[in-house]
């Protein structure tokens, strides 16, 4: 399992890009893990925002990869371009 350290920076960068589809039930549902100590699963749940139309740069794509175990890699790399 990637560390807590790698999903919860992977988040917070992500955070930004997926913001403005969010709605203020969205946040909260994002906030409730990190606040729990369960960043990946805030991860992932941010990840479930992510469109086409959303342009991340590829430093932060890598390293919300880099934080996300093989089995989710291979289900969120494309959505993320990869």
């Amino acid at each position: 399992m990637a560390s807590d350290s790698l999903a919860e920076t992977a988040a917070t960068a992500l955070l930004p890009y997926v913001r403005p589809s969010m709605t203020d039930d969205d946040i909260d549902a994002y906030e409730s893990p990190m606040s729990a100590g369960e960043p990946y699963t805030a991860l992932l749940w941010l990840l479930g925002f992510v469109t086409d139309e959303i342009n991340i740069p590829h430093d932060t794509v890598l390293d919300i990869l880099a934080a996300l175990d093989d089995e989710d890699k291979d289900d969120y790399a494309p959505r993320l371009g990869l």
